[in-house]
């Protein structure tokens, strides 16, 4: 992990035949509002690199915007969550959809938190929509968790071409509001 003046730079290395990956984390909650992360390099992934932009604060409150197919050439290359997600919880807290060949260039994804919904959505790089999805929830939603942002393989899986990949978070921008 490093930043320099195209942004911070995860990647996913191999050296001496073993494959690191990626995180860094805000240290504190910075509450309801909006997170928006403008990402560059997606058009490298292999099927089995993820990238994870997320709000965490334990395994049962955390929202995640990610980025990958998840070892399976046929997933449709990105999915929002809401954690907690099982068998009986998937068709209401999962929402996948294609980049639709918007990996070329920037993409742009913002989490909207507020008391009783999250709100995905994620934009080209020329500003048009991909995706939107809501979530609501009864229960209040938690604001103490933290930005975390990571690059992994799924499942040990290395790169289908064996080479180390990099991703580019070249902007983060949290505000009190999503303005598109």
């Amino acid at each position: 992990v490093f930043t320099d003046n195209a942004g911070l730079h995860l990647r996913i290395t191999n050296r001496e035949a073993e494959w690191s990956c990626s995180e860094v984390s805000l240290a504190a909650a910075l509450g309801y509002g909006c997170y928006t992360f403008e990402i560059v390099g997606l058009e490298q992934m292999s099927s089995s690199e993820v990238v994870g932009l997320f709000l965490y604060q334990n395994d049962d409150n955390e929202y995640d915007v990610e980025l990958g197919r998840f070892g399976n050439i046929h997933h449709p290359g990105a999915q929002y969550v809401v954690q907690p997600i099982n068998h009986t919880t998937v068709h209401a807290n999962r929402h996948r959809f294609s980049l639709n060949g918007a990996v070329s260039t920037v993409t742009r994804h913002m989490i909207d938190l507020s008391s009783h919904t999250v709100r995905f959505s994620s934009y080209r790089g020329d500003g048009r929509q991909l995706q939107s999805w809501t979530y609501s929830s009864v229960p209040p939603i938690t604001t103490n968790a933290t930005v975390h942002l990571n690059y992994w393989l799924y499942d040990h899986m290395i790169p289908s071409d064996g080479k180390s990949h990099e991703i580019i978070v070249r902007n983060f921008v949290f505000t009190n509001s999503c303005r598109n």
